[in-house]
Parts: structure tokens; sequence; C-alpha cells
């Protein structure tokens, strides 16, 4: 679960994760591949899904795999537009690492998406969202079960309005 102190710790472009990251291991490598700001319009969650498949694939990704992460960021993405950064001239940032362990099994990529708005209030365990069942489905309620099932981890962390949506998907 992502911390208030994970929100505002700057992780190095390269080098080792912070002790405090899940999973950390002190042969455990982390290399940024793309920091990207848009303006927190629904225009621009394209570009950001564009970005994400350009990456997954010079990883190398099946495509499936890729598929199911430009849906994941295209939803976070949403979501950061459409409830997070809800006042004209914010931004939705999208960071996206590799990190590299000595067992190659243990590789993973690790997308943020960070929005500064309203936030969550009360915090957020991400076991709670479930996908809707079909006869209540309305206009929203399904973006964050559809991320917890294509990535292999979701963590959100909110507070003060910075929320941040932590896609994970082993590679």
């Amino acid at each position: 679960m992502l911390t208030k102190e994970m929100l505002t710790t700057k992780r190095p472009p390269t080098g080792e994760l912070p002790a405090h990251c899940n999973g950390a291991t002190p042969a455990t490598t982390y290399v940024e591949l793309l920091t990207m700001s848009m303006p927190a319009e629904p225009r621009f969650v394209t570009f950001a899904r564009s970005a994400i498949q350009s990456i997954a694939e010079q990883l190398r990704m099946n495509q499936d795999c890729v598929g199911d992460l430009m849906l994941a960021v295209g939803e976070a993405c949403n979501n950061g537009v459409l409830y997070g950064a809800n006042r004209h001239g914010q931004v939705v940032t999208i960071t996206c690492r590799v990190s590299r362990a000595a067992s190659r099994k243990d590789d993973f990529l690790e997308i943020d998406v960070r929005n500064h708005g309203c936030g969550f209030a009360g915090g957020v365990d991400c076991s709670d969202f479930k996908m809707p069942a079909p006869e209540l489905l309305a206009d929203h309620g399904r973006g964050l079960p559809l991320m917890q099932s294509v990535v292999d981890r979701v963590e959100i962390c909110s507070d003060g309005g910075d929320t941040v949506v932590r896609l994970v998907k082993h590679l």
C-alpha cells in the first residue's frame, strides 16, 4: 500500500529502490523510463496510452499485456481528469519505471498516475473495489475494478488532494 511518505519521496532515475517500497531488495535496481505531464483534459489521455504502448512494446511484452496496460493507464488517467484535476490549469503526471531484480522473474513495470485534485476521503483500500453487478451498471464505478483485473497490483494513496494510482505489471 502506498503511504504518505512514498508520495513525497523522490525516487532517483536509477539506482536502488528506497527501503520503504514494497518488495524492494538490495539487488533490485530501478530505471525511470518516462515522466510526462499532460493537461487534465480528456483529449490528452490518448497520449498517455500511446506512450505506455510504446514502452510496453519496447520491453517486448505480448500484445495482451500491452492492451491491458493501455486500458489500466487510460482508466487511471480518466479518473485523474474526471475526479482529481477538476480545476483549470491542472495536470495529470505519468511516471513509468522498470524494476530489475537479481532474479529476472521478479522484474516489473511500475506506472504512477498522479493528479492534484480533491483526493479520496479516509484513505483507500483497493480490495473494496468490486465490479458492479450488470443490472447496476451506471456511468461510473468500473475503472478501479477494471484496473485491478488487468494488472498484477493496484495501489492508491491520497493525501491532501494529491492522489497517486500505482499500476504494477510483472515482466
